[in-house]
């Protein structure tokens, strides 16, 4: 069980910081609307990733 929450939260990490690269490269590129998505998938990667840091935290 530990494994797969591992792997979620290494997922969710490395996926957050590739939201954030095409986030910034998208809002350079004058498509703002794009640039604003893509950050917010990648705020929602990060809180994912730490929900599960929380549950292992406190043992839930």
């Amino acid at each position: 069980m530990e494994l797969t929450i591992g792997l979620i939260i290494g997922t969710s990490i490395i996926l957050a910081i590739l939201c954030g690269i095409l986030s910034i490269y998208y809002y350079h590129h004058t498509k703002k609307l794009n640039g604003t998505i893509w950050a917010l998938i990648g705020i929602a990667l990060l809180c994912l990733a730490g929900f599960f840091v929380w549950v292992i935290w406190f043992g839930l």
